[in-house]
């Protein structure tokens, strides 16, 4: 992970956002407690630049759309991404469940990432593609160095 990448989007993006009633809740964690105290130390100290007001509004477009979300992802879950699609007039939204917090470089994915770039649409997306991704199941799980169980 890139430190210094996290530490400025943090501190920039999501750092004043928590409010007096946030940290009163975290206190209530020893771990989270630490972690935000941590937070709010580096960032005390990391240059980072700041976020215009309406940055956390929803985006409004009718601009063609493609999204993809991992059902594994812990960081930004598909729920956001059909977050996004109330207020993306002509976005497309597919959910991949077998994956994580990245779908776009991985299996079929880049031909339709290729094919809308090309169409500047998603009217035309291979189906066995899209199929694939929707179905795609959630990897083994390794139980010791040479077995992995479903």
């Amino acid at each position: 992970m890139n430190i210094g990448l996290q530490l400025s989007v943090v501190c920039a993006e999501d750092g004043q956002r928590v409010d007096a009633r946030d940290r009163d809740r975290v206190r209530a964690s020893p771990v989270a407690a630490t972690v935000l105290a941590r937070v709010d130390a580096a960032c005390a100290d990391w240059p980072h630049g700041a976020v215009p007001a309406t940055f956390h509004d929803p985006t409004t477009s009718d601009r063609p759309v493609l999204i993809f979300s991992g059902g594994l992802d812990p960081v930004t879950p598909a729920a956001n991404g059909e977050l996004a699609v109330r207020t993306l007039a002509r976005a497309t939204h597919i959910v991949a469940p077998g994956y994580g917090h990245l779908v776009s470089p991985f299996g079929c994915a880049p031909r339709l990432v290729a094919r809308f770039v090309d169409d500047g649409n998603a009217d035309r997306l291979p189906e066995d593609c899209v199929k694939a991704l929707r179905g795609a199941k959630r990897p083994p799980f390794f139980a010791g160095r040479l077995e992995a169980r479903p």
